[in-house]
């Protein structure tokens, strides 16, 4: 699977005993795109662009 952000694979989490794959759909990438994204899109644009965001929304509301 690819990232919807960077067009790289999505990385396969593996279980380190049994070298299992455990999960393999990446991250949720809204609200920078629809899909799926690797860690490094999720820790790198998705998180700070929702904490961002997340961050306004409490600005908004302190004016009421």
């Amino acid at each position: 699977m690819k990232c919807s952000i960077c067009k790289n694979e999505i990385e396969k989490l593996k279980d380190p005993k049994t070298g299992n794959v455990y999960w393999d759909s990446g991250n949720s990438s809204e609200p920078i795109s629809e899909g799926r994204c690797c860690n490094k899109c999720d820790d790198e644009v998705v998180l700070p662009a929702r904490l961002l965001s997340w961050r306004r929304q409490g600005e908004v509301n302190k004016s009421f």
